[in-house]
């Protein structure tokens, strides 16, 4: 399984994994009662730290809402890949660093996760979510391709102004890739220009986004033409900056 290429081949790989397990474990108890606690140690099996973006390649980032001088990498051996994804909120918010988690299983299924963080205004030491990315179950057994085209596509991390933007890249492309059925003919606009240099265009970008993503999910749930026909009007109308 070639799931962390990308990664192993540019940054900081550490000679021998570290296991963050009994760490894990040991705070969850802050933010999940009992029964859940037992039901997230029967899921996952292992937690290890592969690798860490913590050197002056690319610039830190720091101001009053978030704080990018290490971006760490973790993998999740996990018994049942299909639940994991209720508790991937849970799992971003115990590391106060940015984070990106391959989460596999046995079986060669594995997602990728990602979360937007800040720093809680009221208690510093504390993280605020303000949306987690989850990537489609990938397998090396049934979509190769497709998990091959998404590695590409994260592999090719073209802002390196600091390490926020170099984290925010990555998180929209995946936005981007997920949405590339709904998106059509614009998802090729928005990987192949050239606007992942500028972080306000990103955001600006990732708004638009979660406009469609609002769009396509009230157009799936209804039955009645008059209005899937308006909601498609609406999603046509958004514009993405290029």
């Amino acid at each position: 399984m070639n799931y962390n290429l990308f990664w192993e081949e540019k940054y900081n790989v550490l000679e021998k994994n570290q296991d963050c397990t009994s760490f894990v474990f040991k705070v969850l108890p802050q933010y999940l009662d009992l029964q859940e606690r037992k039901k997230i140690k029967d899921l996952i099996i292992s937690i290890k730290l592969l690798s860490q973006l913590n050197d002056d390649n690319i610039p830190n980032y720091e101001d009053k809402e978030c704080i990018y001088r290490n971006i760490m990498f973790i993998e999740f051996l996990v018994d049942d890949i299909k639940k994991v994804s209720k508790y991937t909120e849970i799992l971003h918010k115990l590391f106060k660093a940015p984070t990106i988690f391959i989460i596999k299983d046995n079986k060669l299924n594995y997602i990728y996760s990602f979360a937007l963080k800040r720093i809680n205004k009221l208690d510093s030491n504390e993280i605020v979510i303000d949306e987690v990315i989850n990537t489609e179950n990938f397998s090396e057994m049934l979509n190769r391709n497709i998990a091959e085209e998404y590695s590409n596509l994260i592999s090719n991390i073209k802002n390196k102004n600091n390490k926020y933007e170099f984290y925010y890249e990555i998180i929209l492309k995946t936005k981007i890739f997920l949405m590339k059925v709904d998106l059509k003919e614009k998802y090729f606009e928005l990987i192949n220009k050239q606007n992942f240099y500028d972080l306000e265009k990103m955001k600006l970008n990732y708004e638009k986004l979660k406009e469609v993503e609002f769009n396509m999910i009230k157009y799936k749930i209804t039955d009645d033409i008059t209005e899937k026909y308006e909601i498609k009007q609406d999603i046509d109308k958004i514009k993405f900056i290029v």
